[in-house]
């Protein structure tokens, strides 16, 4: 009954995978403010399932290879839903128990609320705390523009920003390099960041990014790490300003920054194609030729890249994250992420916590 004293806890629906990596979600049933029971609502999937969600079921209960088309026949049985409409079955759930629990809504809506708010005062608290150490010298205004620059694929205007960032950050780190080059790393993936957003080869700006993290090390002198950095800076606003060449370039930048705003949801290329007034089939083939990946693949690289943002507050559970940012459920999220990343979710939040 883990889940619905979790739901009780929160004073709202608790949605949870089982170990077979299903969804489903709970509702608490409060008498005199105690836990009294729960009802509990599923299985259900956010994706139709696939192979790999057989076989993960299959090797993690052991099962017997025989037993694959068994499997798969009863998950085609399961209902396929978005998260929006996962969210909304819950809350008709939730309305049906405070129906049956009238006396008891008080006490769901405290909780409900306290949960919310001492969400907000870790958020408030921690923001406190890096404004205090950071806020009173960073230059935000300097890195908002060097993003934007980045963005639009002006080289020299952003070569100009970078020094004054780079003049800023050996000044305040004491010529520590090892702490320069922490320094210049995390600015380094706001401005890939930067690039996919302006119309870079996601495929592109990942190869490089690890290409840039293993020159980095071997870099003994500030002058050589100043000079590597506007090499990068060249690197991705040149690699926007090629794809604002392309005759598609128009296209893919409203494919790119339509999928950027929806990774979130059920998203599919014929729901792009649709947006962006192609046929599939050609948006499919436009996709792979300039963006240099095919659609599913950047869709899953751009859900990756916003799940390590959420890795990061611990107020989620991984399979929080997995649903916010598209996944299915914890096991197909961590399979993928693990593909990206060399290394799973859970792994990628404990190395937070060392550093």
């Amino acid at each position: 009954m883990y889940a619905g004293k979790q739901a009780a806890e929160l004073g709202e629906p608790y949605i949870f995978s089982c170990p077979a990596g299903l969804i489903h979600f709970a509702v608490a049933v409060l008498r005199d403010g105690a836990f009294d029971g729960a009802f509990i609502a599923g299985p259900v999937l956010l994706n139709y399932p696939d192979e790999l969600l057989v076989d993960e079921i299959i090797q993690k209960f052991d099962f017997s290879l025989d037993l694959k088309g068994r499997i798969t026949s009863y998950l085609k049985t399961i209902w396929v839903i978005g998260p929006q409409k996962l969210r909304h079955l819950s809350g008709v759930l939730f309305a049906l128990v405070l129906a049956i629990v009238s006396d008891e809504k008080q006490v769901y809506e405290q909780r409900s609320i306290r949960g919310t708010q001492q969400s907000r005062i870790s958020e408030s608290i921690h923001r406190e705390k890096k404004q205090e150490e950071e806020l009173e010298y960073y230059p935000y205004d300097k890195e908002k523009e060097l993003i934007r620059k980045v963005r639009n694929g002006d080289g020299q205007g952003s070569r100009a920003v970078l020094n004054d960032m780079l003049g800023h950050i050996f000044l305040t780190t004491g010529g520590n390099l090892e702490v320069i080059k922490s320094r210049v790393l995390e600015l380094c993936t706001l401005l890939s960041r930067a690039a996919v957003e302006g119309g870079a080869s996601l495929e592109t700006i990942f190869g490089m990014n690890l290409n840039f993290i293993s020159t980095l090390s071997k870099i003994d002198s500030v002058e050589e790490l100043s000079l590597w950095t506007l090499k990068v800076l060249e690197r991705f606003t040149d690699s926007v300003f090629n794809l604002s060449e392309s005759k598609h370039a128009g296209t893919m930048i409203e494919a790119i920054k339509y999928i950027n705003a929806h990774y979130e949801e059920p998203l599919t290329l014929e729901k792009v194609a649709t947006k962006v007034h192609l046929n599939p089939a050609y948006l499919s083939s436009v996709f792979k030729k300039e963006i240099g990946v095919g659609f599913a693949d950047y869709l899953n690289k751009v859900r990756i890249e916003e799940s390590k943002k959420l890795l990061r507050n611990r107020q989620y559970t991984i399979l929080e994250v997995a649903l916010s940012v598209g996944f299915e459920n914890h096991s197909y999220f961590s399979k993928v992420f693990k593909k990206y990343t060399g290394i799973t979710p859970k792994h990628f939040r404990n190395a937070l916590i060392d550093d």
